[in-house]
């Protein structure tokens, strides 16, 4: 009983690997951690989109506004 013990301990202490159990909780973290991720990323980007639109758009007007000004001849 003593030696079937021993073969017990010294094969345990040299397994390698995780067991399904391990496996399955750092999934379901990742899992969770990119459920919070992904919405916060998607919100980013439509902020960004809108930001670089209203820079276009203000570019856009103010830019045949700013050639006149450089064309136009500077009063007497």
């Amino acid at each position: 009983m003593g030696k079937a013990f021993d073969n017990r301990m010294v094969r345990s202490r040299h397994m390698l690997g995780f067991t399904l159990v391990e496996l399955l909780i750092v999934m379901t973290i990742i899992a969770i951690l990119l459920g919070i991720l992904f919405p916060v990323l998607g919100a980013s980007i439509r902020r960004a989109r809108k930001t670089q639109t209203d820079m276009n758009y203000h570019y856009g007007n103010n830019g045949p506004l700013a050639q006149e000004i450089k064309e136009t001849p500077p009063p007497p």
